[in-house]
């Protein structure tokens, strides 16, 4: 017993002396990485420095209870900088890394990752109460039997906030919610999957519709252009149905929390039809025609929001931001906007970066592209109760991979 303690306390001491020099003259290896938080099948980039011309370790570990394992390793170049590139399709839930550079260990780098979850709704973008309508996608990586959330836009200022209508239950194929609506109104909905240990909370792209009720056969009501885009216009028009003679009609509008009120008038022909001088609102507006004795059904006329923009490069080496600027019409200064980038099957968006549009309604959203290869972003500002969502043009964006590692 006493001379494995000696051993011990002998080699403590030997292993102390040994540390000395290293402590003294290799730094803590740095380490960073991007895009963080990143998309489920995005590829990543790990980078950092380490003493020049030393072997750097990179090591990884998904699930918190697991032991870290090696992945690999890299040579630093002469001014200490490594690399290390996880490619498409591989990190796909939460992970942790770090690097070892001799007897040196990093920080641990915590890679937070959400899920890619894509939404598909009805076609078109008018829909009506007390119908069934189905909304289904998938969710990668597959969450089977997690449950997904069909989401509502809450009537408040900045985008941000959302209500829960209807649930469903991810499948070996994916989901799908089936929802009736009660109300006319704004429909901009997303599926979200709740946060687990796996992936952080996930939503899905944001899909706009306007909401009317179901017409009334006695008198209906109809818009030449639904939604409508700021600074477009629309012609009312409808049917009086069994008219004989000429009668008058009533045009009333209203816009979210506030009451109708008669805007226009108008004259049924011989047949019963009638038709308003068109409208322009730039705000979604609800309309309703009345005569003295019916009540049309409430039409939703949604106007969307219009985003100007423009990409301060579209070919750049990896490292380099690119800075997206523009303005939002009408104003939406202090409303959220979303950089969104295109999914690698081209098949729909996916939000990258968040950020808020500025006094006078200005846009700048800055990102640093550090993996190379060929992509598209957009610019979206969330519809709500005053407007519906407005999107960019695509900016196509190549990006050249970086002669040295990235600092």
């Amino acid at each position: 017993m006493r001379r494995t303690r000696s051993i011990i306390t002998a080699a403590a001491v030997l292993g102390g002396i040994a540390a000395l020099p290293a402590a003294a003259s290799a730094a803590v290896p740095t380490i960073a990485a991007s895009p963080n938080p990143t998309t489920a099948g995005d590829p990543v980039v790990i980078f950092g420095t380490a003493t020049p011309g030393t072997r750097v370790r990179l090591w990884h570990r998904i699930n918190p209870a697991a032991r870290f394992t090696p992945l690999g390793s890299r040579v630093a170049d002469a001014a200490g900088r490594y690399e290390f590139d996880r490619a498409d399709g591989v990190v796909t839930t939460n992970r942790n890394w770090y690097v070892v550079d001799g007897g040196q260990r990093s920080a641990t780098v915590n890679e937070k990752v959400s899920a890619l979850v894509t939404v598909t709704g009805p076609t078109g973008s008018n829909l009506v109460t007390g119908a069934r309508y189905t909304f289904s996608g998938s969710v990668s990586p597959s969450h089977k039997g997690a449950r997904v959330l069909l989401q509502r836009q809450s009537a408040s200022g900045d985008g941000q906030a959302w209500t829960t209508i209807d649930s469903g239950r991810v499948g070996a194929s994916g989901y799908a919610i089936v929802h009736r609506f009660r109300a006319a109104g704004d429909a901009n909905l997303r599926v979200l999957l709740p946060a687990d240990r796996r992936n952080l909370a996930s939503g899905s792209d944001v899909l706009g519709y306007q909401v009317s009720e179901k017409q009334n056969a006695k008198l209906s009501l109809v818009s030449s252009a639904d939604p409508l885009a700021v600074g477009g216009s629309a012609t009312l028009s409808g049917q009086v149905t069994g008219a004989t003679a000429p009668e008058p009609v009533t045009l009333y509008a209203r816009v979210a929390g506030g009451r109708f009120a008669p805007v226009a008038t108008a004259t049924t022909d011989a047949t019963g039809a009638y038709a308003f001088p068109p409208v322009a609102p730039i705000v979604s507006t609800y309309y309703q025609v009345r005569t003295s004795a019916l009540h049309s059904a409430v039409l939703f006329e949604g106007v969307g929001d219009v985003i100007t923009a423009s990409a301060s490069a579209t070919t750049v080496v990896a490292g380099t931001t690119v800075t997206f600027t523009g303005t939002v019409a009408p104003d939406k200064s202090g409303h959220v906007i979303l950089l969104q980038r295109q999914d690698p099957t081209g098949s729909g968006w996916h939000t990258v970066q968040t950020a808020t549009v500025g006094a006078g309604s200005t846009i700048s959203i800055a990102r640093r592209l550090t993996v190379a290869g060929a992509k598209a972003f957009r610019l979206k500002v969330p519809g709500g109760p005053r407007n519906q969502a407005g999107v960019s043009q695509a900016f196509p964006i190549t990006v050249t991979p970086n002669a040295t590692p990235l600092a």
